[in-house]
């Protein structure tokens, strides 16, 4: 796996939440690329305003008016309405997307404000891992959810990129960070965050565990 623009480069579904929203022409680009399209409750309200239509409209839809539902309808957009509150909407969608057999995601309008929220997003990532490739948009990062494996990204000399175990990650190797690790394991702690890329490119090497990789927009 390689940073966004491999993503972006294959067949992969974007999904639209109703938080903080990285983007207009980030989401614009995003969507006129994606294979799929898919909407998560208040994700509709962002499409309608960008003028985006997607394939899909999923979740307990609380957070959707009429008139957007109206609209899509209209454009024959497919709605599914899940009333259950044992997962949260994105966990709905997550669901419902992989049995259609799509596993390369994009997620975008799912980080915010709320803290209970982002952590949630978080741990539901985590959760599919192991069936789909997730990468999530945030108006200050790309954050990859990362099973064992060898990975390649391209960054930008002195981007701050973190790695962070979740919660543990054994036999990590890194090249072109400032802060190596070097068949090192890491723990719940700090250990990891706030490293540099030194030039265009880094990668990461380990043989077991998940890792939370946060790579910043900003160059210190």
């Amino acid at each position: 796996m390689k940073n966004k623009f491999l993503i972006a480069q294959n067949n992969y579904t974007l999904l639209l939440g109703n938080g903080e929203n990285p983007g207009t022409d980030i989401i614009k680009q995003l969507a006129g690329n994606a294979e799929y399209i898919a909407c998560v409750d208040g994700g509709a309200v962002l499409a309608k305003n960008l003028k985006i239509v997607p394939n899909l409209i999923i979740g307990d839809l609380d957070s959707v008016n009429v008139e957007t539902l109206n609209y899509f309808q209209k454009h024959n957009v497919s709605i599914i309405k899940i009333n259950s509150q044992e997962n949260n909407d994105l966990e709905k969608a997550l669901k419902y997307i992989i049995k259609s057999g799509y596993n390369n995601l994009i997620l975008a309008g799912f980080m915010g404000k709320r803290d209970s929220q982002n952590l949630a997003t978080l741990q539901v990532c985590k959760k599919y891992i192991n069936r789909v490739n997730i990468q999530i948009f945030t108006p200050y990062s790309d954050i990859y959810l990362l099973n064992k494996g060898s990975y390649e990204f391209s960054t930008h000399p002195n981007q701050i990129i973190s790695l962070i175990s979740f919660p543990r990650v054994f036999s990590i190797t890194t090249k072109g960070l400032k802060y190596l690790l070097d068949k090192e394991n890491l723990y719940e702690g700090s250990k990891g965050i706030s490293n540099k890329a030194l030039a265009n490119s880094i990668s990461i090497n380990f043989t077991r565990g998940t890792l939370l990789l946060i790579m910043e927009h900003s160059f210190g």
